[in-house]
């Protein structure tokens, strides 16, 4: 459940945050009006409809973010522009993290989803069953003009010192921004470069950085040949970087951002890198995912300017 003053209308969330009940028992209302006197009532409620079996996974993701109601439900990110309009769905482009999500007990105290809007970017902490062995929340992803970050938190996934140094709740002290932890003694700073810190060291590590594309389709079954990464040459840092054909399995190669590759003269003093991924895998569907972790890759940035995909229609074998 959740309550949320947008503009001139009281957004109500119904549901169904509690006891694994079904989402398709959620429902999103709006109230209009200004006068709740009972005997001369001059507001009325009005239902905003949203897509069979998806409805908000706490009140606590619901915030105000660049004109637009920003809420976490089990299909993902949603958008309420107003007007009592059906909400978008804004994450499709992150639907391999949101799949992992862990939505039937998130009225526990430990894995409450939480959200905030700060410097012009919407975060929201969130569990998923991606890591196992974690019990509190372990990602928060940010939203910032128009794209999605990830930062994963997970004791088994991560060398922060932090650990599972879960954003259970959010606060603004001193003109910046933290996060606490429900289990540890953890206080996360969020405003300065993204950085981390916890209360056992003075180090400070940049936030994870994961980017997942969309799924791209073909019609006909491809032969994906190779793809090339066209990204900024950083003085320190390895990217991994992901291909997945057909949704069979995430292939994984590691890409130095200091230098060009082998034989590529052109790149040799360029600042643009354009780094090699071979596929050989056929398939009519393929998806890529990058990213880039602090104590495997250094304390670099990452640029990545676009992927350059070389594919060809698979030609069938002729029955004479």
């Amino acid at each position: 459940t959740g309550m949320v003053s947008f503009g001139d209308e009281l957004v109500l969330f119904k549901g169904p945050n509690f006891a694994s009940q079904s989402y398709n028992n959620g429902s999103m209302w709006r109230v209009l009006g200004d006068v709740f006197d009972a005997s001369n009532p001059t507001y009325f409620i009005e239902k905003i409809p949203l897509p069979k079996n998806v409805s908000l996974v706490h009140g606590r993701t619901a915030k105000i973010y660049k004109g637009a109601l920003i809420f976490a439900t089990n299909d993902g990110f949603y958008a309420y522009l107003g007007g009592g309009r059906q909400p978008e769905n804004i994450s499709e482009i992150i639907r391999g993290e949101i799949n992992g999500w862990e939505i039937s007990d998130v009225h526990t105290s430990a894995r409450k989803a939480a959200a905030t809007v700060w410097r012009n970017r919407y975060l929201c902490s969130l569990y998923t069953d991606e890591d196992s062995s974690d019990v509190v929340n372990n990602r928060v992803y940010v939203l910032d003009d128009g794209k999605w970050w990830i930062d994963i938190l997970s004791g088994s996934a991560d060398d922060f010192t932090a650990g599972s140094g879960a954003a259970a709740d959010w606060v603004v002290y001193g003109n910046s921004l933290y996060s606490v932890s429900p289990l540890a003694n953890v206080l996360r700073q969020w405003d300065s470069g993204f950085q981390d810190r916890t209360d056992a060291s003075a180090d400070s590590n940049p936030v994870n950085f994961s980017y997942l594309t969309k799924e791209f389709n073909f019609e006909q079954e491809q032969d994906f040949q190779v793809c090339y990464v066209h990204l900024r040459r950083q003085a320190v840092g390895n990217l991994t970087f992901e291909v997945n054909v057909d949704q069979r399995g995430a292939v994984s190669s590691t890409q130095d951002m200091t230098t060009p590759d082998t034989g590529d003269v052109a790149n040799t003093s360029s600042n643009i890198l354009r780094k090699q991924v071979l596929i050989g895998r056929n398939g009519r569907t393929i998806q890529f995912r990058m990213h880039n972790r602090y104590e495997e890759n250094g304390a670099g940035d990452v640029e990545i300017y676009g992927i350059e995909l070389h594919h060809q229609p698979l030609r069938s074998a002729q029955i004479i």
